[in-house]
C-alpha cells in the first residue's frame, strides 16, 4: 500500500494514519485456513499454492491472502494471477438473461447442444431435459448456460461482467459461459453482486481514509492542528 499512497495523498511529511477495512483477526484466520487446506488437500488437488479474498457487502477488503507464505513466495496470487473461474462465471450469464427478459421460472432445455461445432456437456454427462432457469443455475448445468449465452449474445454477457467489475480481457464467444476467460480472484469476488439484480460494480477498497497525524504541541495549552483527510476507493495492495 505504501507505494500507492502518493497517488491519493500527494506529497506529505511525517506520519500518516491509514484507516483500513482489513479485519486483523479474519486476516490471520484466512492465512491459517489456506495453509491448512493446502497441507491437507493440496497434494490430491495438485495445488501447491492458493489465495483467499474476503469482502464485506460494500466492497471493503476484510482479508486478502496471496499465497501460503509471503516469505517463501511474495507473489500475490489474489490480485495478479489470472485463472479460469469455471462455473463461478455463470452468475453473469443468468443476470444477463434476466435483464434480457427471462425470469427465474423461464424454461430451458438441458440436453446435448452443438454451437458452431462446440459441444459442451454437463460435469456428470447426464441431462435433465426441461428445467427452469432457477433449477439450471442451482445445479450448474453447463448446457443451459451455453444455450443462454448463445441466445442473449456473448457480447451482452461480457458487457454485464465489465459493468460489475471484471477488467481482465474477455472474448465474446459462447464458451465464456463456462468461465473460460481468465480473471483474478479479487476482481471475480468484487464483481459478484450483493443482490441478483445489482446494477453496477461495488467499489473495492482496502482503505477508508488517510490522514496526517495530529501535530504534537510543544507549548502547553496550545490547540492541536486538526487532522486532514483524503478519501479514496483504493484497490487492495
Amino acid at each position: 500500500m505504501a507505494e500507492l499512497l502518493p497517488e491519493y495523498v500527494g506529497e506529505h511529511e511525517g506520519d500518516l494514519i491509514v484507516d483500513t477495512t482489513i479485519d486483523a483477526n479474519l486476516q490471520r484466520v484466512s492465512q491459517e485456513k489456506l495453509r491448512e487446506l493446502l497441507d491437507t488437500e493440496g497434494r490430491a488437488l495438485k495445488a501447491g499454492e492458493g489465495a483467499i479474498v474476503v469482502l464485506d457487502p460494500v466492497g471493503g477488503v476484510k482479508a486478502l491472502v496471496g499465497g501460503r507464505s509471503y516469505r517463501s513466495s511474495p507473489y500475490d496470487r489474489a490480485i495478479k494471477s489470472l485463472r479460469q473461474p469455471g462455473s463461478a462465471f455463470k452468475p453473469f450469464v443468468y443476470l444477463t438473461a434476466l435483464e434480457s427478459g427471462y425470469t427465474p421460472d423461464s424454461l430451458a432445455y438441458d440436453g446435448p447442444v452443438n454451437i458452431g461445432g462446440w459441444k459442451p456437456s454437463n460435469y456428470t454427462n447426464r441431462y435433465k431435459g426441461e428445467v427452469t432457469l432457477r433449477e439450471a443455475m442451482a445445479q450448474s448445468l453447463n448446457t443451459v448456460a451455453a444455450r443462454l449465452t448463445n441466445e442473449v449474445g456473448a457480447w451482452k454477457v461480457v458487457r454485464t461482467a465489465r459493468r460489475l467489475g471484471i477488467h481482465s480481457k474477455l472474448h465474446a464467444q459462447p464458451s465464456i459461459a463456462l468461465g473460460t476467460a481468465e480473471v483474478t480472484l479479487l476482481e471475480l469476488a468484487g464483481a459478484m453482486p450483493p443482490s441478483p439484480m445489482a446494477a453496477s460494480a461495488c467499489c473495492l477498497m482496502s482503505s477508508r481514509a488517510c490522514a496526517t497525524a495530529t501535530a504534537r504541541c510543544s507549548t502547553a495549552g496550545a490547540t492541536p492542528q486538526p487532522a486532514r483527510w483524503w478519501r479514496s476507493n483504493m484497490w487492495a495492495p
